[in-house]
């Protein structure tokens, strides 16, 4: 997720889901984060602001929905190329959806919708419209696409589809703006959740913490603008006003519930699953005995974010005593969690391990994901190779530029390496037919 500050319209930061990987892009030196706090303040918001991010990653059923598909989506890419007779593969490696990867992309694509920033918009109405999805086996089924009608500047009514990019990007501008009085944002995606509530249901659209609450909750299902469309409808359809964040949190907990062919699932027994889920693929993916430290710490930040999303589901509201201070509530937090990896724009990074002394040995590995994922769309460099040269000179040689596959040759093991023999893919190249 980008964060854009909107007098420059300037990219000041983001967060990867899936990857645990909180990037600042600035040549300020941020590995000291306590000194980032009182020398810059503007800047700690920023990563504030991406740390809620990370935070909604790991303790929301969307966040974990997010990791296991990109875990799937990449071992499935992995089981396409081992299917093949021959050592050589060609790239872009194509899925055939045997394992729904290419529909389960595009649902996710449907799930968040659009994440181009619009500067101002006077909000009109939205409409629910039926996608025709059609899997391997030619089920059809019609997810919902929900189209937000709004008047720009000039007067002109346009509209773009909202989803779960808008409704995070919400909760973290609202925080950071309790955090910081400053920060200013396009209205999309950072405002637009308001000012559809301030229209749709007025009684609770005044209320930031009602607000957070409610885009937290509808963060707790596969599909978020659903989630929050539909409180919204229920909200109304019984004429109630909740008092408080809390009490917006009892109401949708009864309710409303998810069904599936099973039945009927909770709120809380869906995230529980899903979370579940998400440590199974993240044991498939990290079996290697080189990986058991970074799989120990990813497990054991998942249980914390579980312990803390289930004791307090109001946990996001807690995390600002006053403008430019932190509450102990998000300190403790902190300390439990601790960060993701995080980066400079010069990849001079850091990591803040948990209190519990559960180190990852590498806390940047799940990067090193993305740039497998970058050999099998055709890419060469692998794109680690300014950080590892940073880290680590005698880890990099010219084949991290060229051909980061053929480092299986070489002695000294790299973190690219690592997963390419963990996954069985020591005797394969990728080959561009063009």
């Amino acid at each position: 997720l980008i964060m854009i500050k909107n007098d420059l319209d300037k990219i000041l930061g983001f967060y990867e889901p899936g990857v645990l990987h909180l990037r600042i892009n600035t040549d300020e030196n941020i590995f000291d984060l306590n000194s980032l706090i009182s020398i810059n303040p503007e800047l700690f918001s920023t990563f504030l602001h991406e740390y809620i991010h990370f935070l909604q990653n790991i303790t929301t059923t969307f966040g974990l929905f997010q990791t296991s598909f990109y875990i799937n989506y990449i071992k499935d890419l992995n089981k396409t190329v081992l299917k093949l007779d021959s050592n050589l593969f060609e790239t872009p490696v194509k899925l055939n959806d045997d394992f729904y990867s290419n529909t389960n992309l595009q649902l996710l694509n449907l799930y968040n919708g659009d994440n181009n920033p619009i500067d101002y918009i006077k909000y009109d109405y939205y409409i629910e419209e039926p996608i025709e999805f059609i899997d391997n086996e030619d089920n059809k089924f019609y997810p919902l696409k929900y189209k937000v009608f709004y008047y720009n500047k000039k007067g002109k009514s346009l509209n773009f589809h909202f989803g779960a990019t808008c409704i995070k990007e919400y909760v973290a501008h609202a925080i950071q703006s309790d955090y910081q009085h400053n920060v200013s944002h396009p209205d999309v995606p950072y405002l637009v959740a308001e000012l559809i509530v301030q229209k749709e249901y007025p009684a609770i659209g005044s209320s930031k913490r009602i607000m957070i609450a409610l885009c937290d909750i509808s963060l707790m299902a596969y599909d978020p603008a659903r989630q929050f469309f539909a409180i919204l409808k229920e909200l109304k359809n019984s004429n109630y006003v909740p008092k408080n964040e809390n009490d917006l949190i009892v109401f949708v907990k009864k309710q409303l519930k998810f069904v599936n062919k099973n039945g009927t699932t909770s709120q809380n027994e869906l995230f529980e699953a899903t979370q579940k889920q998400v440590i199974s693929h993240l044991n498939d993916a990290l079996k290697s005995k080189i990986f058991a430290k970074d799989l120990a710490w990813l497990i054991h930040i998942l249980k914390n974010a579980y312990e803390i999303r289930i004791d307090d589901p109001n946990f996001m509201n807690k995390f600002i005593e006053e403008p430019t201070k932190l509450s102990l509530y998000f300190l403790d937090l902190f300390k439990k969690l601790g960060s993701p990896f995080y980066s400079n724009i010069n990849f001079e990074s850091g990591y803040v391990p948990p209190r519990d002394t559960v180190f990852a040995s590498q806390p940047y590995m799940l990067l090193v994901f993305k740039q497998i994922l970058n050999v099998y769309n055709g890419g060469l460099k692998c794109k680690l190779y300014d950080f590892c040269l940073k880290s680590n000179e005698e880890i990099v040689n010219n084949h991290c530029i060229s051909a980061p596959w053929k480092r299986t040759k070489l002695d000294g093991k790299c973190p690219f390496i690592q997963f390419w023999i963990t996954w069985g893919l020591e005797n394969k190249s990728p080959y561009d037919k063009n």
